[in-house]
């Protein structure tokens, strides 16, 4: 199974920079590059769409707790084909208004301060380096 740089970008469309060999070394017997090769194809189809799409139900799930988002009913989707510029109700789920609240909170906590990062002096002698570290941290 040796597979050269040509076909391998054909295969899992990769791209590998230069300087990188595919093939085994002229006189060596390849098989630690057959090794290495497998263990990394097997890797790549690991991470395929195939093994993704196993999880996409709970990734979708989690989206709509995080996301705000239109849930139509059969009215309000009728009405929107009539009249697309009439505005509908938006659902934002208590898990993201949730986040979004905590993230702002700790963001205007943390970083509203002048410096960010503040350093203090171990002795005497470590005063001038700290001014000189928070002016440009």
């Amino acid at each position: 199974m040796t597979i050269a740089r040509h076909e391998f970008t054909q295969v899992k469309g990769y791209e590998y920079e230069e300087g990188v060999q595919l093939i085994p070394v002229a006189g060596s017997s390849g098989e630690l590059h057959e090794k290495v090769l497998k263990k990394v194809l097997d890797r790549a189809d690991v991470a395929s769409e195939g093994e993704r799409s196993s999880r996409l139900a709970s990734w979708d799930a989690m989206d709509k707790k995080l996301m705000a988002y239109v849930d139509l009913t059969e009215s309000e989707t009728a009405l929107k084909k009539k009249r697309p510029d009439i505005p509908v109700r938006v659902v934002i789920p208590y898990t993201y208004a949730t986040m979004e609240t905590l993230l702002t909170y700790l963001m205007m906590s943390l970083l509203s301060q002048d410096p960010i990062f503040t350093f203090d002096a171990v002795n005497s002698n470590d005063h001038g380096a700290v001014r000189f570290l928070q002016q440009y941290s």
